[in-house]
């Protein structure tokens, strides 16, 4: 099978954007008028800044989640990678509705990690063990709940795997 793509709402990174490019814009002022005053620092300080912009907010808007033969592959932006192989896969399900809060983040003492960008109908992958995460500070967790505008394409290609929802009727 080759690579499906799966991609994800990216609605939810354009106010994350429009607000990291005015905070950069008055930061990068205010330490114009204050502290730099030497035409290298001011440069170094615009580089900066545009790399910051491009990393936290233009890449989510450029990344999709995966699915081929052999694994699937959360992505949201350049900071977010997990590659969780197949047969490690123990069950999923449909989750009507999550947690108030999207991005990507974990539950400090259980052992799920979030890759969302919307609150409702998210996708639960139940691992058979738990896995480290390095992306999200090598949390180990065994559930994974990810959203996809794709959900029907995703559920056809894991039932072809053999890997059934636990909900189907939804």
């Amino acid at each position: 099978m080759p690579q499906v793509r799966l991609s994800y709402n990216k609605k939810a990174f354009f106010p994350t954007l429009l607000l990291l490019l005015i905070a950069i814009i008055f930061l990068n002022a205010f330490f114009d008028l204050t502290f730099l005053k030497d035409p290298a620092y001011i440069v170094i300080a615009a580089l900066v800044s545009f790399l910051v912009v491009l990393v936290i907010g233009v890449s989510p808007l450029l990344t999709d989640h995966w699915l081929d033969d052999t694994e699937l592959v959360l992505r949201q932006g350049w900071y977010f990678r997990a590659h969780i192989p197949i047969q490690e896969i123990r069950r999923i399900e449909i989750v009507d509705n999550g947690p108030m809060r999207t991005g990507v983040f974990f539950d400090v003492l259980g052992t799920g990690l979030y890759v969302t960008t919307q609150r409702h109908d998210l996708i639960l992958v139940q691992l058979r063990s738990k896995k480290r995460f390095s992306m999200a500070w090598w949390k180990r967790a065994d559930r994974l709940y990810f959203d996809t505008l794709d959900k029907s394409i995703f559920l056809r290609q894991m039932a072809a795997k053999g890997i059934i929802p636990a909900n189907q009727a939804r």
